[in-house]
């Protein structure tokens, strides 16, 4: 378990793993922390793993992800470099917001077979949890 705020000033950065390579497993992680991007350059950042080349299972965010620096900002994990790339099981409850031409995502941007993920809608912030992914 993360309970400590992440402060990004770089590329890529998260509440577990910046960056995760390939054939490795993330699972079981749970992040209390807020990840916020406060560099001048863009960056990807995430709840649980930045970057990611492997699979992530089993995890929950519920930090709050943010950066007003045009990035890509993600609940569970940033930006997928592989078609091997797995997010299952996974939960976001934390808030996710990107400005100045950033994207913000519940879940994961790129590159991943997303199974049975949910987010709580931010948006609305009225507890309403939406599914993202095949069974």
């Amino acid at each position: 378990m993360n309970y400590v705020d992440v402060t990004v000033t770089d590329r890529q950065g998260a509440g577990f793993i910046g960056y995760q390579s390939s054939n490795s497993v993330i699972d079981g992680c749970v992040n209390y922390g807020d990840i916020t991007h406060t560099g001048t350059n863009t960056a990807t950042i995430a709840g649980i793993v930045g970057m990611y080349y492997g699979k992530t299972r089993n995890c929950i965010n519920y930090g709050t992800i943010s950066s007003a620096n045009g990035s890509l900002v993600t609940g569970i994990a940033g930006d997928g470099y592989s078609r091997d790339t797995l997010i299952e099981n996974c939960i976001n409850l934390g808030s996710v917001s990107a400005s100045r031409n950033g994207t913000s995502v519940e879940i994961t941007y790129d590159g991943a077979e997303v199974k049975n993920c949910y987010y709580r809608e931010s948006a609305t912030n009225d507890g309403v949890y939406k599914y993202a992914g095949a069974t």
